[in-house]
């Protein structure tokens, strides 16, 4: 057994478990503190009675976060620039195109396009789905392949057209509504 350590007074001697009382004290007062301790921490996280909720949030129909003016109803002219497989990279010179949607449901819209280059005249059905924030669409030209439209503004888009065959073209369009 080990020797009791001595203190700084001489008649004073530390005991090895401090858990226990010296002798002639009671053993209750050095238990009291860690008790206490423990009730203390333990409740601290009781104690507070506040009760935050956050109100559930209601689903807002996408009608209402469009901003005026972002329906593709319409007619909409502009310009075009080009890549052709045949034919190259062709400027906004004798090159025009026009969109006529004429009808929307929901974000599904319908209509035509009519493409003027070089003294021709091309006129396409059309049919197209709005992205869910209406600030971007896809219209499918039949058999000319498909295009992806974005809103500058409500009255202003863009349109670029991708075709993969018979031969390869892209063509970036930007069009206001009259």
């Amino acid at each position: 057994m080990f020797p009791p350590a001595r203190g700084p007074f001489p008649d004073q001697t530390l005991l090895l478990y401090p858990v226990l009382p010296p002798s002639g004290m009671k053993p209750l007062p050095a238990l009291l503190v860690p008790a206490f301790l423990a009730i203390f921490l333990l409740a601290g996280g009781c104690v507070s009675s506040v009760t935050t909720t956050t109100p559930a949030a209601t689903p807002t129909p996408y009608g209402v976060l469009t901003p005026p003016g972002n329906t593709l109803v319409g007619n909409w002219t502009g310009t075009m620039v080009s890549y052709d497989e045949g034919t190259g990279y062709s400027g906004t010179a004798n090159r025009s195109l026009s969109m006529t949607v004429t009808d929307e449901k929901d974000r599904l819209f319908s209509g035509s396009m009519v493409i003027r280059a070089n003294g021709t005249v091309s006129t396409l059905p059309i049919a197209g789905i709005m992205a869910k924030d209406r600030q971007s669409f896809v219209p499918v030209e039949k058999n000319a392949g498909y295009t992806t439209g974005t809103f500058i503004n409500g009255n202003e888009i863009e349109l670029d057209w991708h075709n993969d065959g018979p031969e390869i073209g892209v063509a970036i369009d930007t069009l206001t509504r009259e």
